[in-house]
């Protein structure tokens, strides 16, 4: 495999910085060529040509910065800025008087660019064409990206997230520990073989034999490197196109995570980013032709993306349709349907749970007939616990008001403990 970072590249990175990062994307461009010169005998980028893409990952020169800073979204290979031409100023949290960046306010234009690209690849079938120890070899240079820039990343964190250095570090090594786990861990798990085994036949961004389709990847302020990675990562092993919805206060960190991508030989195609704001970039969840949407944040966003992609309490009795809220996989059973284990636990994006936060909510899938199988209708996730609450669970086949065996036993020892203190 020739050297791919060559004068060339060097000047049309420089071009790149200079036109203010718009335009098609310099690494992008080289993708078919490092991709045919790849073989299993390839090496993993080394130290000087990380080094030497320096002014290409970071969209900046110093944070917080001297002269204004303007991120750009990443649409089919290019870097734009919002159809509208409007954006917002983000400030430092320590010093609202600082500002950091300012973040394109992306509407219904951009993310109908974003989703008909993704749609089109998604639909080419080129996520067939590429085999997976390329991929994985995608995922090594990631990890060495991460590693070779941690002290950078670390102080980028810190300038948009008032974290200590200690709470920065448990976010950006758990990314760095997504690409690592995951990588390693493939094959086991696109067989299923979870480790450690939660149940059989556990799936995510998949079916038995194929992955989910187009993904959209919502991901919150608090963790601005874990989550996001354990999604995007695990999307991209697996073949599913993406477009990454991150938080706006983590914009720098946004594009930083897709160029990381990018510099490691990723295929352009795949890779999308938008930044926006509330109901300028709605659609990007509820869009039908979004197979996963994979969201991380509170749970009044949930519901409302859940609503729009036609998700409600009445529904889950017709529809084969998902929820994972807190770590557990959520769906109302109908009559006749299996049970499924009594525990279940999420597991990252592939292999082993490796982040379980609080309040994690994602919404899946595309509604299925009421007699399919143990796949959602977009053959991506597997069924699990009640979406009632955890007092309030019926038995399969229950009428409707009947109490559950939790209810039940909560009454029963309700009871008891009023009996006694009458005594």
């Amino acid at each position: 495999m020739a050297p791919f970072l060559d004068e060339k590249l060097k000047e049309r990175i420089r071009a790149f910085n200079e036109r203010g990062q718009l335009g098609p994307d310099p690494l992008g461009e080289r993708y078919a060529e490092r991709r045919a010169g790849y073989s299993l005998f390839a090496p993993m980028m080394s130290d000087a040509d990380i080094e030497a893409l320096r002014a290409y990952i970071f969209c900046y020169r110093e944070l917080p910065p001297r002269n204004k800073l303007t991120v750009r979204n990443y649409i089919a290979g290019e870097w734009r800025a919002p159809a509208s031409g409007e954006h917002a100023t983000m400030t430092c949290p320590a010093d609202k008087r600082v500002q950091l960046f300012d973040v394109p306010a992306s509407g219904k234009q951009d993310v109908e660019a974003a989703v008909s690209s993704g749609d089109q690849v998604w639909k080419s079938l080129a996520w067939a064409e590429e085999g997976l120890a390329y991929r994985k070899h995608v995922v090594k240079n990631v990890s060495r990206i991460l590693a070779h820039y941690t002290e950078e990343f670390l102080h980028e964190i810190r300038q948009q997230i008032p974290k200590t250095r200690l709470e920065a570090e448990k976010d950006f090594f758990e990314a760095k520990r997504a690409c690592d786990h995951l990588e390693g861990s493939y094959e086991a798990a696109i067989q299923g073989e979870m480790v450690p085994d939660m149940f059989a036949g556990q799936r995510f961004w998949r079916d038995s034999w194929m992955p989910g389709g187009l993904a959209a990847i919502i991901t919150p302020m608090n963790f601005i490197w874990g989550i996001p990675m354990i999604h995007l990562t695990g999307a991209y092993l697996i073949g599913c196109p993406w477009i990454l919805k991150g938080h706006p206060f983590a914009a720098a960190t946004n594009t930083s995570m897709v160029r990381s991508f990018l510099a490691a030989g990723a295929d352009p195609r795949f890779i999308q980013k938008v930044e926006g704001f509330g109901k300028g970039i709605a659609p990007l969840a509820t869009d039908r032709r979004v197979a996963v949407v994979a969201v991380t944040g509170s749970s009044d966003t949930a519901r409302a993306i859940s609503a729009g992609r036609g998700i409600r309490a009445h529904a889950f009795r017709r529809r084969r349709l998902q929820l994972v809220m807190g770590g557990r996989w959520v769906r109302r059973r109908g009559a006749g349907e299996d049970r499924g284990p009594p525990h279940l636990r999420e597991a990252g994006a592939l292999v082993a749970q490796v982040h379980r936060p609080a309040r994690r909510v994602r919404v899946e899938g595309n509604a299925g007939p009421a007699g399919a199988d143990d796949r959602g209708g977009d053959g991506s996730l597997a069924g699990g616990r009640s979406a009632q609450p955890r007092g309030e669970r019926q038995d399969a086949g229950a009428p409707d008001g009947a109490q559950g065996p939790d209810r039940a036993r909560r009454d029963r020892r309700g009871a008891q403990g009023r009996a006694q203190d009458r005594s």
